[in-house]
């Protein structure tokens, strides 16, 4: 039996200036044939999985463990090349609400290869991973982890709080490298070694933000023509923007700190033209979610405006989900997208501030229903009506 290598995934490292990628090239010898005793090692079991969540549990476990060979199967049945390997490794990182996995262990990753081959009835796939950091930097990371949060003070504060102590502690204590590559790309560097690229940043934020119980992800994108990474965090019904890699130049200054959607950029730092969200990290796919995309922006609602603590959830006029102080189909197109997107994946895609002004009908949810009342007022008014929103939420209670 002979195994062809089928799919080679190189993930880029995080290197110079604002932070772009240096991608290595697939290497030449890419459609190389292994041999049956190339392809299996005697110290490696291969794990029989009924499914691709099966498959997908195994690895991530693997993973967190650094394994660097790993073996799995399938039923030939469901197995369809180098889509399965990918549907496989997307479930293995995608978001658990653990601190190692999700995007922090998709940003452990350094490259992976994937063999295969039939036997039977069974498709048997082996992975080879390389990973930024072995098991006893991670054990350091981790140790110095747990010192450095239990210094915080965490305990009893607001996630606000804990946002802003965790993000004044990486801002100030880890600095930008005159180098670059994948030394410095990592949470590990971040934190012992207090020197990375936007990686870094971005994993230890991560990291940090996850074990104070904060929702947080990274993001992919660019600014200046060239990839960087920054993260979104879940405070009180909303996410924001942050980029805690900009904020360790601007002596404390938090110009990129819980920031939304129109005011991520209110200043440009250094001369950078600011941050672009579109999928830049689309041809790493499946290693880097399409952060630019629909789908991820509706189940991770972003804020428009920055957060303000002294209004935590700042107030929508009734039936003004898009907060532009106007009433119209625009408002009633994006209670309807919410609602199908929610009935049909379980996400709720709005904010607090915009649940409650589109619950307009007032019976706790928000569907088909409330988008009906906005365009009926819509007509109403655009014939010449002035009644206000609210009187007329009144004549329907009548």
């Amino acid at each position: 039996m002979r195994f062809p290598v089928r799919f080679v995934s190189v993930i880029a490292a995080a290197a110079l200036a604002v932070c772009p990628l240096s991608t290595s090239p697939v290497p030449a010898d890419a459609a190389e044939i292994l041999t049956m005793s190339q392809f299996m090692s005697p110290e490696h079991q291969v794990r029989i999985c009924s499914d691709t969540d099966e498959a997908a549990v195994y690895l991530r476990k693997q993973m967190t463990q650094k394994a660097d060979i790993i073996y799995f199967s399938l039923p030939s049945s469901l197995f369809s090349g180098e889509d399965t390997v990918s549907e496989v490794m997307s479930k293995a990182l995608a978001e658990t609400g653990v601190s190692t996995e999700g995007d922090y262990l998709r940003l452990s990753l350094k490259s992976y290869a994937s063999y295969w081959g039939e036997s039977g009835s069974t498709m048997v796939i082996r992975l080879n991973i390389d990973y930024i950091t072995d098991t006893e930097q991670e054990a350091e990371l981790t140790e110095k982890l747990g010192e450095v949060m239990a210094s915080l003070g965490l305990d009893g504060r607001s996630d606000y709080q804990k946002a802003l102590i965790i993000y004044d502690y990486v801002t100030q204590n880890v600095d930008y490298p005159t180098a670059s590559g994948w030394e410095v790309s990592s949470a590990y560097s971040a934190l012992v070694n207090k020197t990375a690229v936007c990686q870094g940043f971005a994993q230890l934020i991560y990291r940090m933000f996850t074990e104070a119980g904060i929702k947080c992800r990274f993001v992919g994108g660019s600014s200046n023509g060239v990839m960087h990474a920054w993260n979104i965090a879940y405070i009180d019904g909303a996410y924001y923007y942050i980029d805690a890699t900009w904020d360790s130049m601007t002596l404390g200054r938090r110009l990129f700190f819980l920031k939304g959607t129109k005011d991520l950029d209110e200043y440009i730092y250094n001369g950078q033209n600011g941050h672009d969200t579109d999928p830049a990290f689309e041809e790493f796919n499946p290693i880097y979610e399409m952060y630019g995309t629909d789908d991820f922006l509706l189940r991770f609602p972003l804020s428009d405006v920055k957060y303000d603590p002294a209004d935590p959830v700042p107030a929508y006029l009734p039936g003004d989900v898009d907060n532009d102080k106007t009433l119209d189909p625009a408002d009633a197109s994006q209670i309807l997208r919410a609602y199908s997107y929610f009935i049909n994946t379980d996400y709720e895609v709005f904010t607090l501030s915009q649940r409650n002004a589109a619950d307009v009908s007032g019976d706790g949810v928000i569907d088909s229903s409330d988008a009906s009342i906005i365009l009926s007022y819509y007509s109403e008014t655009a014939n010449g009506s002035d009644i206000s929103f609210e009187d007329y939420l009144k004549t329907l209670q009548q």
